[in-house]
């Protein structure tokens, strides 16, 4: 389930998990909320800000139900549009989102570019597609270059972590393709680590697809 706002804007399926946190922490407070580990940090700090407990989880449909009933967590929310309702047998279901979304919309009498614009904190790349020789050769490379970084994790593909900004690559579930995903504190430092890390991948005989 994909959004438009008012101004003809793609929302991302970050602002979407957010801005759905939100209007179920309210109705249900205190309930454990998943975000696969693309979504952006804008998730846990809507999920956190309204008394809600998060969780980040890995990405794709078989592993989201399954802690969806291993944590009973009420809503999980990915960064490909797909969402699960604990009350729709933990599974995903595009229209009972829509409905919610709309809903929401209804009851506060807000436009939907007005909760887009609050939620657009972390500018993001998007996902980047690769072609590489080898995917996970490709992964290491690239976690054995940012030694510094402050923290590095493995919950899915490698994230790297600094301060200011952080980035994923992780090979595709269901295409031969490593996929980057990048979000910095603010644009600037967006446009200066991006075509680095970019760069990186391509050192590796990366060709970007798309």
């Amino acid at each position: 389930m994909f959004l438009i706002d008012d101004k003809g804007r793609l929302v991302s399926g970050t602002i979407t998990t957010a801005l759905l946190a939100k209007y179920i922490l309210h109705r249900h407070p205190g309930e454990l909320i998943l975000y696969n580990a693309i979504c952006g940090r804008i998730v846990p700090k809507v999920i956190e800000e309204n008394g809600g407990k998060s969780m980040r989880v890995r990405v794709g449909h078989s592993y989201i139900k399954t802690y969806m009933k291993q944590y009973n967590a009420i809503f999980a929310g990915e960064h490909s549009g797909h969402y699960y309702q604990r009350d729709f047998f933990s599974a995903e279901s595009g229209v009972l989102t829509a409905l919610m979304v709309l809903s929401l919309l209804s009851i506060e009498g807000k436009k939907l570019s007005e909760y887009v614009d609050a939620l657009s904190v972390y500018p993001a790349s998007g996902e980047i597609n690769f072609i590489v020789p080898n995917i996970a050769e490709a992964q290491e490379a690239i976690r054995a270059k940012f030694t510094d970084a402050k923290t590095v994790d493995d919950l899915d593909g490698v994230s790297i972590w600094y301060d200011t900004y952080w980035f994923n690559v992780r090979g595709s579930k269901t295409e031969p393709l490593l996929r980057l995903n990048m979000e910095a504190d603010n644009q600037a430092i967006l446009d200066e680590k991006l075509p680095q890390v970019i760069a990186d991948i391509e050192a590796l005989g990366g060709k970007r697809k798309g």
